[in-house]
């Protein structure tokens, strides 16, 4: 036979002593695996503020070759333009006609510096000579080749080329289709 000195509530609480360091035992843990991932997530970001840094390092080095790359895509892209709208205009016959015609229009010591020929037919150019009486005679030429109408001269000035001045001029006519 076995007597029982204890009263019951003091048995109730002998219980909870015994669970008190279970729990403080399972509490430590868990905040030694939440520390654990904390510091693991700290080093994560640590390594990726590393990284990051790094790659700003590399990008700030390789920026300026962007923009010349950047530029020289946009001008590859411009010159591409530039050669369908070529390609069109040389396809078509009245147009390579009207070049023909054009190039046989210009007379000696009179050079091309630009030609324009939008879509209506407009043509545009400018002219360059170191002698003056060649523009109006290359006026008279255009006016009378085929193909081509209202022959006007637009402007002309004085330019330095190489340390010589030269005369430029800007002529406009209107292409008609045959």
């Amino acid at each position: 036979m076995t007597i029982d000195l204890m009263r019951p509530a003091l048995r109730r609480s002998r219980r909870k002593v015994q669970l008190i360091p279970i729990a403080i035992l399972i509490e430590t843990i868990a905040s030694g695996i939440v520390a654990a991932l904390l510091l693991a997530i700290i080093m994560q970001s640590f390594g990726l503020a590393r990284t990051t840094a790094r790659i700003d390092r590399e990008i700030s080095v390789l920026k300026p070759g962007w923009s010349i790359v950047r530029e020289h895509t946009e001008q590859i892209r411009g010159l591409r333009r530039e050669l369908e709208e070529t390609e069109k205009l040389l396809a078509a016959p009245h147009w390579s006609n009207l070049l023909d015609s054009l190039r046989a229009a210009i007379p000696d010591r009179l050079w091309l510096t630009r030609l324009v020929i939008d879509e209506s037919g407009v043509v545009e150019v400018v002219i360059r000579t170191s002698h003056p009486p060649t523009i109006p005679e290359f006026l008279r030429r255009l006016q009378s080749t085929p193909g081509v109408r209202d022959v006007r001269l637009v402007f002309t000035e004085t330019v330095r080329v190489d340390d010589q001045e030269v005369l430029q001029a800007g002529v406009a006519a209107q292409a008609i289709n045959p």
